[in-house]
């Protein structure tokens, strides 16, 4: 495929990554994780050296993306049963005594920074293939087959680990899209009982807004719902779809950069918009 022009090279592979099954039959929660790592990985087995060095987003190459995904996915193996591809240092800062699996509050920022510096200078080959049987493992295991709600320390929330799995597939479906765009290839959205656990996912964690926004979501799609943000008279509605809502929630999409009805008043709406870009973790 290396002959073919870059644009229809690029719809080949994103053709063939939205055919493509996950191998790794699982529960419902993740079924996300399953299918964006099943895509991420063809998509990755595609690249050359030379796409393995293209620049994706905070300033990350390829395979620092891939090793952020990797830090991620590690802070759900130990309630998972699963050994961890790097393992932390042991942790002494502001709350070290939580007892919660994943670990306390201040590791989750620096999971990512000291995962990234073990691999720095690592051949991109040993980082995807660290990245890839982690994930396998977390994949193949008891908790990705039965729904589990062991508490998890996760991104400074406590989720069920269950929940905790479908945010990984949150983050590896978003960052494999980043990934796809800077390399010119087209990542596939989840399907769509996947993608309607994702957007309810997704609405739970609108409750962290402190801001009392006068104003409505209206999102179409799998997982098809109507949120208030705030309590109190409502003067803007706002029609988005799953994908975007879940984008928009990512960090993967600006504000300018999705599709969105608004009925209302145009402050109010701009308002909830830049209330739900601002929950972004990614």
């Amino acid at each position: 495929m290396t002959g073919l022009p870059a644009a229809v090279r690029g719809r080949v592979v994103a053709e063939a990554l939205r055919r493509r099954e996950p191998s790794i039959p699982t529960g419902a929660h993740a079924r996300a994780f399953a299918e964006a790592f099943a895509g991420l990985d063809a998509l990755l087995r595609d690249l050359s050296s030379e796409e393995w060095a293209t620049q994706v987003v905070h300033d990350w190459d390829v395979q620092q993306t891939v090793v952020h995904l990797m830090a991620g996915d590690g802070a759900v193996c130990a309630a998972a049963g699963v050994p961890e591809a790097i393992r932390l240092p042991p942790y002494e800062g502001p709350f070290a005594s939580m007892q919660h699996f994943g670990g306390p509050v201040g590791e989750w920022e620096g999971r990512s920074r000291y995962i990234m510096a073990r691999h720095h200078g690592r051949p991109y080959r040993m980082s995807w293939h660290a990245w890839r049987a982690q994930a396998r493992s977390l994949l193949k295991c008891r908790a990705a087959r039965e729904r589990d709600e062991t508490p998890v320390q996760y991104a400074g929330r406590i989720l069920p680990l269950a929940d905790a799995y479908l945010a990984r597939g949150f983050e590896t479906w978003l960052h494999a899209d980043d990934i796809g765009r800077a390399v010119g290839r087209r990542f596939p959205e989840p399907s769509p009982e996947p993608m309607a656990l994702l957007v309810e996912l997704g609405v739970a964690t609108l409750g962290l807004l402190k801001s009392q926004i006068g104003a409505v979501l209206v999102i179409d799609g799998p997982g098809a719902v109507t949120a208030a943000l705030g309590s109190g008279e409502t003067s803007a509605e706002l029609r988005l779809s799953s994908s975007d809502f879940c984008r928009l929630l990512g960090g993967n999409r600006r504000m300018d950069e999705i599709d969105v009805e608004v009925h209302g008043d145009p402050a109010t709406a701009a308002a909830a918009l830049a209330a739900v870009a601002s929950l972004a973790i990614l």
